[in-house]
């Protein structure tokens, strides 16, 4: 999923049973005030504002060892299987 352009603060991530829920915000760039914006308009080939994503997961997810990181544009994220309880 492309996470360019979102801040960490703006982007969050929950877990229900099996599925992944991705929230998260764009925020247009901001143009440099030494710029003449009237002469340098070009198109934003990237949507803004809020989006969600689910991605549903093929197993049960151990919630206690869920976890993300954000570094640079690189969103990972760690799921691990949940044990199955004993018989």
């Amino acid at each position: 999923m492309e996470i360019a352009g979102v801040r960490p603060a703006d982007l969050h991530l929950s877990l229900e049973g099996r599925v992944l829920h991705i929230y998260g915000e764009r925020w247009p760039v901001d143009t440099p005030e030494n710029e003449d914006t009237e002469e340098r308009t070009l198109p934003y080939e990237v949507r803004f504002g809020h989006f969600h994503r689910s991605v549903n997961l093929p197993f049960e997810v151990d919630e206690e060892t869920f976890s993300e990181t954000v570094t640079g544009e690189l969103l990972a994220i760690v799921l691990r299987k949940k044990e199955a309880s004993p018989p």
